[in-house]
C-alpha cells in the first residue's frame, strides 16, 4: 500500500480473551487487549492524505481495510447481519462484549419515598408486601427481528417505533368515505428520519390562551434523525403541504423550508429533533370528522379547586382557567359566618366573565349567593360571603361549596368546613392554619408514633364539632375477593356513609396494575352522598375472553373535598377461559 498509494492501513485485531471470564472492570492496558487501526505515510503529505481519506469513509461509519486475510484474527469472521432484541415499556436493557442481549425486566425502589405509605393506615399487597415488590402477574412484550446489515440500514429505530405504536384495527360497518381504500397518511423519508410528533399547530394551551388549536390553520411534525447522520428527509401527506417553516419545540421561531410537489424537504443533523410547520391544502369537499376526539371535562364533576390534595397528578382537563378558593379551609361557632372568596383567571389574552354560586346546606342562607364577575387577562376577584344557618340546625359539620364554571362548561368548587355549635361564639372562628394540609400532618405524625390509633368512625353527638382531622366519610369494602374466569362478570363495591350534617360529593377511583386496566370499569366515577345516608359504588370487573389469566390486586380510593381514604386492597384471581372443541360433523 504504501507503495501504491503513498499511504497505508493495517488493522491489528485484539489478542483473543477467555469468552467466558467475566470481569466487571477488565484491565485493558496490554499492547494487544485492543484493537488499533494503523494509518501511515510515507512522509507528512502522505500521512495527512491518509487521515484525510479516514475521514472521509467514516460517511457510511464502515472503515475499509485491504490487507492479507491472515491478519484479520478474528475480524470480519460473521455475516453482515443484525439483530435486534425489541421491547414495549421496560425499564432498561444491556448488551455485553459477547454479544448477549440482556432486557431488564422490572425495577423498583423498596425505600423511599417509594416504598412509604404515607396516608395511615397502611395499604399493602393482599400478601401483606410493599406495593413495590410487585408481587403479582406480569406480561412482558419483546420482539427478536434479523435483518441484512447494520442496525442503520435495516431501519432498526422505525422498527421498534413501529413495534411501539402498531396499527390497531377496528371492525366497523360498512359506510361511504372521502379516502382512498389504500393510502398513506403521512410518510416520512428516509426511514432513518423518524416521525414522533403529528398535531395541530400551536401550543395555546401552554400558554393558557384562549385560542384553539386547529389542523386545518396548520400541522406540525416532529422528526428526529437516528442514524447519526446529516440527512436530507421529506415529509409527504395525503393532502399537499405548503406554507412549511422550521420552528423550534415552543413553536417560537420561524425559518422557510421548500415544498415541491406537495412535499417538504429539509436537512436534518445528526440525531436532531426537528420541527416542522406546515399547511395542508385539503380540498374544499372533504368532510371534517364530527365529534370530539378527546374528552373535554373530568369524569366526576364538580372538579375540587385544590385537585393536588386528591393525589391527582396533573391539573385536570382543561388546566383549570378559572377557579375559586375559599380560605381558611375550617370556620367553627355559632355563626353567621364570614366566608373570604377569591375567583381567578389564568387566561392571558381574554377576559373572563361567568359568576361565582354557593351550594349550601337545606335550610343555609348565603349572601350573596351569586356574585357575578369579569376579569381581565391574568386578574383576580375578592369578596366575602356570609354563611347563617338556620335557628333550628343540630350542631355538627356542615360543607359550602364556592363554584365556578369555565367556557368548557367545566365546573370547579372550593369547599369550607364548617362546625356549627350552637352554644358556641357568635363569630365564626377560623383556624389559625390552612387544614387543607391537616392530613397529610396527621399522617405523618401517625406515622412517627410506635403505635398508631386510627380516628373514631362515629358520627358526633349533637353540638359537637369533629376533629379538624377526623371521620366524616366511613369507606367499607364490601367485596374483599374477586375469583372468575375470562369472559365472566363480577364487581368491586365499596360502602360509603356520610357521618357529616351535609352532603358530601367526591370521586372513587379504582388504583390497580396495568394488565387490569382493560377488565375493570369505569377507572373513575363521582358520587353523591346525602346527610346520615349511605351510598354503593360498584365497578365492574369483566376480563375478556382472550385475556390469559393471572392474578393481580385492585383497590378504591376515594377522594372529595380535599381528603382521602384508600381500601385495603382486593386480589383478584382471573383464569383463563375454557376452549371448548367444536366437532366438526363427518
Amino acid at each position: 500500500q504504501l507503495a501504491a498509494n503513498g499511504w497505508a492501513r493495517v488493522w491489528v485485531p485484539p489478542a483473543p480473551r477467555d469468552r467466558d471470564a467475566f470481569d466487571a472492570f477488565p484491565d485493558l492496558r496490554g499492547a494487544r487487549d485492543l484493537g488499533v487501526l494503523i494509518v501511515a505515510g510515507r512522509d507528512a503529505g502522505a500521512t495527512r492524505q491518509a487521515v484525510e481519506a479516514v475521514s472521509a469513509d467514516l460517511d457510511d461509519s464502515v472503515i475499509t481495510v485491504v490487507q492479507p486475510a491472515r491478519l484479520d484474527g478474528a475480524t470480519g469472521r460473521v455475516e453482515d447481519y443484525s439483530v435486534a432484541l425489541m421491547n414495549r415499556g421496560n425499564p432498561g436493557f444491556n448488551v455485553e462484549p459477547d454479544g448477549s442481549l440482556y432486557l431488564s425486566l422490572m425495577r423498583s425502589c423498596s425505600g423511599w419515598p417509594s416504598g412509604v405509605w404515607i396516608d395511615p393506615p397502611r395499604r399493602s399487597v393482599p400478601d401483606g408486601s410493599n406495593f413495590q415488590f410487585q408481587h403479582w402477574s406480569h406480561t412482558f412484550h419483546y420482539g427478536l427481528a434479523g435483518l441484512a446489515g447494520d442496525w442503520r440500514s435495516g431501519g432498526i429505530v422505525r422498527g421498534g417505533h413501529d413495534y411501539n405504536n402498531p396499527l390497531i384495527a377496528r371492525a366497523l360497518d360498512a359506510h361511504p368515505g372521502d379516502l382512498p381504500a389504500a393510502t398513506s397518511l403521512v410518510e416520512v423519508e428516509p426511514a432513518s428520519a423518524v416521525l414522533t410528533v403529528l398535531k395541530p399547530a400551536g401550543n395555546p394551551h401552554s400558554r393558557m390562551s384562549q385560542v384553539e388549536a386547529d389542523a386545518s390553520e396548520g400541522v406540525l411534525f416532529r422528526v428526529y434523525e437516528s442514524a447519526g447522520r446529516r440527512t436530507k428527509a421529506t415529509i409527504r401527506a395525503l393532502w399537499p403541504l405548503a406554507d412549511a417553516a422550521a420552528t423550534n419545540v415552543m413553536e417560537e421561531t420561524s425559518r422557510p423550508l421548500p415544498a415541491r410537489n406537495g412535499a417538504v424537504e429539509l436537512t436534518v443533523d445528526p440525531y436532531e429533533i426537528a420541527s416542522v410547520r406546515a399547511a395542508l391544502r385539503v380540498p374544499a369537499n372533504a368532510r371534517r370528522p364530527a365529534g370530539e376526539v378527546a374528552p373535554r371535562s373530568e369524569p366526576a364533576q364538580p372538579v375540587f379547586a385544590d385537585y393536588w390534595l386528591h393525589n391527582k397528578g396533573a391539573a385536570p382537563v382543561g388546566y383549570q382557567p378559572v377557579t375559586v378558593q375559599i380560605k381558611p379551609g375550617l370556620v367553627a361557632g355559632r355563626g353567621p359566618f364570614k366566608l373570604p372568596v377569591v375567583v381567578a383567571s389564568e387566561w392571558t389574552d381574554d377576559p373572563a366573565a361567568g359568576s361565582v354560586t354557593f351550594d349550601a346546606p337545606a335550610g343555609w342562607e348565603v349572601a350573596p349567593n351569586e356574585r357575578v364577575f369579569r376579569l381581565a387577562a391574568g386578574a383576580h376577584l375578592a369578596f366575602d360571603a356570609t354563611a347563617t344557618p338556620p335557628t333550628d340546625a343540630a350542631g355538627g359539620r356542615y360543607f359550602v361549596a364556592a363554584r365556578v364554571t369555565d367556557e368548557a362548561g367545566q365546573v370547579h368548587e372550593d369547599v369550607v368546613r364548617i362546625d356549627y355549635l350552637p352554644a358556641g361564639p357568635t363569630n365564626g372562628k377560623t383556624t389559625d392554619t390552612d387544614l387543607r394540609s391537616a392530613p397529610l400532618y396527621a399522617a405523618v405524625a401517625r406515622a412517627m408514633k410506635p403505635t398508631g390509633g386510627e380516628p373514631a368512625t362515629q358520627p358526633p353527638e349533637d353540638g359537637l364539632a369533629l376533629d379538624a382531622t377526623g371521620p366524616e366519610l366511613e369507606v367499607e369494602l364490601i367485596d374483599r375477593d374477586v375469583r372468575l374466569r375470562a369472559g365472566e362478570r363480577s364487581s368491586i363495591e365499596v360502602r360509603l356513609r356520610n357521618l357529616a350534617r351535609s352532603e358530601i360529593r367526591g370521586e372513587a377511583q379504582i388504583v390497580s396494575p396495568h394488565e387490569t386496566w382493560p377488565s375493570i370499569t369505569p377507572w373513575t366515577q363521582g358520587f353523591t352522598v346525602a346527610p346520615g345516608m349511605t351510598t354503593t359504588v360498584t365497578f365492574a370487573v369483566e376480563p375478556p375472553f382472550d385475556s390469559p389469566g393471572g392474578t393481580w390486586w385492585a383497590l378504591v380510593k376515594v377522594m372529595y373535598f380535599g381528603r382521602l381514604s384508600y381500601t385495603e386492597s382486593v386480589p383478584i384471581e382471573i383464569a383463563a377461559a375454557t376452549r371448548v372443541e367444536t366437532p366438526v360433523p363427518a
